[in-house]
């Protein structure tokens, strides 16, 4: 499930982006929750309750404060989130890069694009498309926190998700290994895919995850498991 925040205070074009993004996602049949906020405050309340969003286009110019400055703060609280701007004003086309962001748009060019955008971000790889009970959902890579082995499916379990409350795609867990492009997902057994990102602790026969489960690793994955693991942390000294 993606969860996509619209912030800003012009309320005709938050129905308006509103009303686009329902169309896009109907016509993809993507997976998605939308949230509304009127203002940089309303953004800020739902942030500090401990909600997420995965994606968030997001106003430049407030009353209160500027978008700029909001984006920096959601790359600290929220670093997940991808941030798309959206504005009336072209002057902020180079102001934008003191926030980490994926795209800039006019507000009287969302509905035209909306495709490349999310395009773009999937040329990424920041998030898959994959069948699940006859329809398509979306999986952002940095939300992943292991990946388990079924028959003919996988099964999916976010960081801030319990163990009962994996999503199962169907397809086969080396077709899925094989569209996992960074260098931050191993496989450590035969039936488990972990994201680095999400490892507690580790030790020679296992990993602990972020979520508190223990996942295997078996003799066969032990050494390379040893090696990747070791180029993958020096990349982050």
């Amino acid at each position: 499930m993606i969860k996509i925040g619209i912030c800003d205070d012009d309320i005709f074009f938050l129905n308006r982006a509103e009303k686009d993004l329902k169309n896009y996602i109907t016509g993809k049949q993507l997976e998605a929750e939308l949230y509304l906020f009127r203002d940089e405050k309303q953004l800020n309340d739902y942030i500090q309750k401990g909600n997420i969003l995965n994606l968030l286009f997001l106003d430049i110019v407030f009353e209160q404060e500027n978008g700029i400055s909001i984006a920096r703060r959601i790359n600290h609280l929220l670093p997940r989130c991808q941030i798309v701007f959206v504005t009336n004003y072209n002057e902020y086309s180079m102001d934008v890069y003191d926030a980490d962001h994926v795209g800039y748009i006019l507000k009287n060019e969302l509905s035209q694009r909306l495709e490349q955008t999310f395009r773009h971000i999937l040329n990424q790889k920041k998030f898959l498309t994959l069948p699940s009970n006859g329809t398509q959902v979306s999986v952002f890579l940095t939300d992943i926190c292991y990946i388990e082995r079924g028959r003919r499916i996988c099964k999916i379990v976010n960081w801030n998700q319990k163990q009962d409350e994996e999503r199962v795609v169907q397809i086969s867990f080396d077709k899925l290994e094989s569209m996992l492009t960074s260098d931050c997902f191993i496989r450590c057994h035969h039936s488990f895919i972990v994201n680095l990102h999400e490892v507690r602790v580790y030790t020679t026969g296992s990993f602990t995850m972020s979520n508190g489960v223990t996942i295997p690793i078996s003799r066969r994955y032990r050494n390379a498991v040893q090696d990747c693991f070791l180029d993958w942390q020096k990349g982050w000294l």
